[in-house]
């Protein structure tokens, strides 16, 4: 059966819905020029999840394959078995993988397709930074794996780079850029409008005490999220008194760095929220000063995106694998060192110094990066645009 010349499939893990506005939009986009897409997802969640599946958001084609995922330690291994059927039966023009290279679904993917009917491409938002193994068996795997496609799709920078270490012959492959997007209508326009009632959301939080700064983080709490270096960094901070962080998230380490934070007294300045949901999340990026986040490692979150389009300045690791698109030190933010804490200390000090205005003004810059490097116009029709070429 030849390959259908219009259809992009993109095989992924999970419906997530820091996804499904990108769905959408791509979608959209490429109906408008005759063009298709249909999602493939290996599961329908993952432990630690908290999302709901929504049919009627997804505005896409899409199936749920079989779930036959592996479980090896801490880790999920999706496998899928009716994958080759279903790719054989309805071989596309553009195949997108993403997830972890060593999904065994995604290790099928470039033994098992035609390349002459089917460009291949792994979607990576991994960092060199973000990385468990560097040597050994598992290293050798991920370039043999990595080599097998055709091109690759990539965020930013820092993926780029992981890509060419990882797969030898990606010089002589196409790259297309894939920046990350979000719903601007929700943490753009929602997060405006409820700017306009910051002091009743203040209120509604318990943030509303005279001359307290407001830090909001929103991740996991889990070890790779830095949040134990944070709180560590924060219980020996000699303006700790003037700060309030809000920590929304749940995890591994909560009742731990809760249990920590009210030994010494200091609850009512780190305060775990636990998991909120995008309503709440928008509240707590209207009412914040700045957003905080602390991560050892992370590939390309999508909340500093939301941050940016939440006009808020941005505190950020420098694992944090987004920086070099999201952050412009000095002008929207500022950049630390998580293992160091007085690195954190100096950019919190830096940071109040700023003050009201100075905060203003970072906000400002971030809203305009994020309309520059991450609308949703900007990303996605470039994008399809690079995909008619192959």
């Amino acid at each position: 059966m030849p390959a259908n010349p219009s259809t992009l499939v993109s095989l992924t893990n999970i419906p997530t819905p820091y996804r499904t506005h990108l769905y959408n939009s791509l979608a959209q986009e490429m109906e408008t020029r005759g063009l298709g897409l249909h999602v493939l997802y290996m599961a329908k969640s993952e432990p630690g999840r908290f999302w709901n599946f929504e049919p009627g958001k997804h505005r896409y084609r899409y199936t749920f394959l079989k779930d036959w995922t592996l479980r090896l330690r801490r880790y999920e291994l999706p496998f899928n078995p009716d994958f080759l059927p279903w790719i054989w039966k309805h071989p596309p023009r553009w195949l997108m993988v993403s997830g972890s290279w060593y999904f065994p679904t995604a290790q099928m993917v470039p033994l098992a397709v035609n390349h002459r009917q089917t460009t291949t491409l792994f979607w990576n938002e991994s960092n060199l930074a973000y990385m468990e193994r560097k040597t050994g068996l598992v290293n050798a795997w991920r370039r043999r794996t990595m080599d097998g496609y055709d091109g690759y799709v990539v965020p930013g920078a820092w993926a780029r780079e992981y890509v060419i270490e990882y797969a030898p012959s990606a010089h002589h492959k196409p790259f297309l850029s894939l920046p990350n997007v979000v719903n601007e209508a929700l943490f753009r326009d929602r997060t405006a409008e409820l700017r306009q009632q910051r002091a009743a959301l203040r209120q509604k939080w318990g943030c509303d005490s005279p001359g307290k700064t407001v830090l909001l983080t929103v991740a996991r709490i889990e070890p790779i999220k830095g949040i134990r270096e944070l709180v560590d960094a924060l219980l020996h901070f000699e303006k700790l008194d003037s700060l309030i962080l809000l920590i929304a998230g749940t995890g591994a380490l909560k009742e731990e760095l809760q249990t920590r934070v009210r030994k010494c007294g200091k609850e009512a300045n780190i305060r775990f929220l636990g998991y909120q949901a995008e309503t709440q999340v928008l509240e707590l990026f209207s009412l914040a000063d700045g957003f905080l986040l602390p991560s050892l490692g992370d590939p390309y979150p999508l909340v500093v995106i939301e941050a940016s389009f939440a006009n808020l300045p941005l505190l950020l690791s420098d694992r944090v694998g987004c920086h070099p698109e999201a952050l412009q030190a000095g002008q929207n933010g500022l950049l630390f060192d998580p293992y160091q804490p007085e690195s954190i200390r100096d950019v919190l000090r830096n940071f109040l110094t700023a003050g009201p205005g100075g905060w203003q003004v970072m906000g400002a810059h971030s809203l305009a990066n994020a309309e520059a490097v991450f609308s949703t116009r900007r990303v996605v029709p470039p994008f399809v645009d690079e995909l008619q070429k192959l």
